[in-house]
């Protein structure tokens, strides 16, 4: 598992800030309920930038800040650009028409808990219906469609 080192000031410390600020929600509806929601609401409580562009590569593909990984499916498996070890707790990941095996999102957001070969956990919320953040898991080496793209946050 990859944990980020806290800092007073920097993007480890906005990190945490983002991560702890989930954690004190959840069982709560935070914003308008929708997953990006939870998203904008945490790197701002965190004195993060709230968007880290336009959308990309498409509409609705949300940017939080800096690409760090993306992980897309292929006829072969998984295949990630970027390094797996470079994704920390409160790191923002994008997923876009994901399947995975018991999981399925069009379009999603979720804040990053913890994360290694196999599986991805967030803090999320708008799953199922449900406007409360909560916590969720997929397993990133059973993605068969569509890609997650993980945003490191900017400072403001």
């Amino acid at each position: 598992m990859v944990f980020a080192t806290p800092d007073a000031n920097g993007v480890a410390g906005m990190e945490s800030r983002v991560v702890a600020y989930c954690k004190s929600h959840l069982g709560q509806k935070v914003g308008n309920g929708q997953c990006a929601g939870l998203a904008f609401q945490a790197l701002k409580a965190a004195g993060a930038r709230t968007r880290g562009g336009p959308d990309s590569p498409g509409r609705g593909d949300y940017v939080w800040g800096k690409q760090i990984l993306l992980i897309e499916s292929t006829a072969t498996g998984p295949k990630m650009t970027g390094d797996l070890n470079d994704v920390h707790p409160g790191d923002i990941v994008q997923y876009h028409e994901t399947k995975f095996v018991t999981a399925r999102f069009a379009h999603h957001t979720a804040v990053v808990q913890e994360i290694d070969a196999r599986t991805l956990k967030v803090y999320q919320q708008h799953v199922n219906g449900t406007e409360i953040v909560g916590e969720g898991a997929v397993r990133i080496d059973k993605l068969s469609q569509g890609w997650l793209r993980f945003y490191r946050p900017l400072p403001q």
